[in-house]
């Protein structure tokens, strides 16, 4: 995979993090699963998805 796919990859991740994060804190709690589920699923190695699921 090329430098431009990873950051592609990483920032998709981000992306699905923060709306996690912005699900959660407005208590969407099934919500916020759900998106953190779609930055495991892209990269099931992300600790931060992981801790915050």
């Amino acid at each position: 995979m090329n430098n431009v796919a990873k950051d592609e990859k990483d920032q998709e991740v981000n992306n699905w993090i923060n709306q996690g994060n912005s699900d959660y804190s407005l208590g969407r709690f099934k919500k916020a699963i759900k998106s953190f589920d779609k930055a495991i699923k892209i990269n099931p190695k992300n600790e931060e998805a992981l801790y915050n699921r």
